[in-house]
């Protein structure tokens, strides 16, 4: 059975900015408001630490850059919180793995392909979208499992420099400092 995947016809964006923060009429619509920086928002990236909860709208941020895991057509990449796309991902946790689904288009994060690279384009949660989250000291590493003939194992989520675009993919067992994250509950 074929699953469902985004098309790239499909428009990802979402804002983070309110009439409140941005001074736009409220009867404008969303997709035509400047966009605030969630800090501005939400307040300090002190409140960035928080383990997410499910059913949480949350903000998935690298602990090293500062950027936002952003969805934009259906590829995944690191963008400052004023890029295209929609960096809010709805958490679910079920028996100790979390999943993320994407607030605008409904996929989730983590299926990946065969070069190891994170994808948001499948609408279920499964084995690929599944991550557990290890807490470490300035944040928290995301795994995603990988299945190899009949060997099951748990990668980091790290992030490569593709295409003039930081994108996220599978660390692999050679990540000897893996990529740390932060999140922010937002709704």
């Amino acid at each position: 059975m074929a699953s469902a995947t985004v098309s790239d016809a499909d428009d990802d964006h979402c804002s983070i900015a309110t009439p409140a923060t941005t001074g736009i009429d409220a009867g404008n619509d969303a997709t035509n408001m400047p966009k605030t920086p969630p800090e501005t928002i939400y307040g300090s990236p002190n409140h960035f630490t928080i383990k997410p909860r499910s059913g949480a709208t949350v903000l998935i941020r690298s602990c090293s850059s500062g950027e936002l895991i952003t969805l934009n057509r259906g590829d995944v990449f690191l963008a400052p919180s004023d890029s295209p796309g929609c960096a809010e991902w709805i958490c679910t946790e079920r028996d100790g793995k979390f999943g993320f689904q994407n607030r605008v288009s409904g996929s989730w994060l983590g299926n990946h392909d065969d070069d190891g690279n994170v994808k948001a384009r499948v609408f279920h949660f499964k084995g690929m979208e599944e991550f557990t989250i290890w807490n470490r000291n300035s944040g928290y590493v995301l795994k995603s499992r990988v299945w190899r003939l009949w060997n099951a194992r748990d990668h980091p989520i790290g992030v490569v420099r593709k295409d003039n675009m930081d994108k996220l993919v599978l660390d692999g067992e050679s990540a000897p400092d893996p990529e740390t994250w932060e999140f922010l509950e937002v709704a």
